[in-house]
């Protein structure tokens, strides 16, 4: 299911991720982009993923760095990789913009991470090219 303009683009995707039943919604605000991944069928953890200001090598060549800072709710370590390396694959794909990111999660495995990802920025590819525009 997807909206086209109110309150802005948006798309809710259900699948499975790792075995395990989950939600997606993702969000696209004139300021940040909304992803809600829950397995529990609520809200989870609230963390505000951004790219910092990139730091110069001296040459021509940049280094992103990303921060993860929770707002809301309890964090662990797993939650915080997987979330830092979600905003470097929205990155790559060029949605600029901060994301607020909600996770519900039963387990953040190492080797679920990238199932993770690529979960999200497959399911709800056109609001995130829509970002990307933006």
């Amino acid at each position: 299911m997807s909206s086209e303009n109110f309150p802005c683009p948006s798309c809710t995707r259900c699948g499975t991720l790792d075995g395990v039943e989950t939600e997606l919604f993702i969000g696209d605000y004139s300021d940040r982009v909304m992803i809600v991944v829950t397995q529990f069928g609520k809200m989870g953890t609230m963390l505000l993923c951004q790219r910092d200001n990139p730091l110069s090598s001296g040459g021509r060549d940049e280094v992103d760095t990303f921060s993860v800072r929770p707002l809301l709710g309890e964090e662990n370590e797993g939650m915080l990789v997987y979330a830092r390396h979600l905003v470097e694959a929205l990155q790559r794909k060029g949605v600029h913009k901060p994301v607020l990111l909600s996770l519900a999660m039963k387990e953040f495995l190492p080797a679920g991470m990238r199932t993770f990802t690529d979960f999200i920025t497959s399911h709800c590819e056109p609001v995130l090219k829509q970002s990307a525009m933006a």
